[in-house]
């Protein structure tokens, strides 16, 4: 019977776990897709990775120095036109419910880009970005949530 229980006890420890896990994650309904490419970097990832790739790569430095409180990465790309159509179909509602903002649009050719941003902590630091790109084929979104300064970010890759 102790068994039984500690088995109970772990399956729940487990199930709260991936509960939390999931509610971290922004696009977490298209994970299960097929044609749907995600990838979560959790918290704990990025700073490591940011630590890290600061060692070696001056990009990587600027980057490190410009992510504060980073507190995860969601990357999603679409692999066929319907598979595209369903996440275009929930990104209004995404952007709307992460309280974000429409920044800027480019377009050249057939490529497109978009970007919003969460709320502005101050004059250069914003809270979260979402980079929505689409082409012929592909459509993807990656979704950094953290405290970004936009300025230290653009000035660095503007040289």
């Amino acid at each position: 019977m102790k068994i039984f229980r500690l088995m109970a006890v772990t399956a729940t420890v487990f199930l709260m776990s991936l509960t939390a896990f999931s509610q971290n994650r922004v696009f977490n309904e298209f994970a299960g897709n097929k044609n749907i490419t995600t990838v979560y970097i959790s918290p704990a990832a990025m700073r490591l990775g940011l630590n890290l790739g600061a060692e070696g790569s001056s990009e990587m430095k600027v980057i490190k120095n410009c992510i504060k409180n980073p507190q995860g990465l969601e990357i999603v790309t679409a692999e066929t036109p319907k598979a595209a159509d369903l996440i275009r179909s929930s990104i209004e509602s995404k952007i709307k419910k992460l309280g974000m903002e429409f920044l800027l649009s480019t377009t050249e050719g057939n490529e497109k880009l978009n970007i919003y941003t969460g709320k502005l902590v101050n004059d250069s630091i914003i809270h979260d970005i979402l980079i929505e790109t689409s082409e012929d084929n592909e459509y993807s979104l990656i979704y950094i949530s953290g405290d970004i300064d936009i300025v230290k970010l653009t000035k660095a890759f503007d040289k």
